[in-house]
């Protein structure tokens, strides 16, 4: 996520800190909403997909 959200140097100021753990947070809540059992998310291309665009 350094690489994504960092600069050049892979530092990240505060902004960017902030918009990487609403990211984090936001990821965090899609597993577990698509996951039955905590374990793994079982998803077909098409769900894949949608969830990337």
């Amino acid at each position: 996520m350094i690489a994504r959200f960092g600069d050049s140097e892979e530092k990240l100021n505060f902004v960017d800190y902030l918009l990487c753990m609403v990211r984090l947070k936001a990821v965090s809540k899609t597993f577990f909403a698509l996951s039955d059992d905590g374990k793994g998310v079982y998803i077909n291309q098409e769900k894949f997909m949608a969830l990337m665009v």
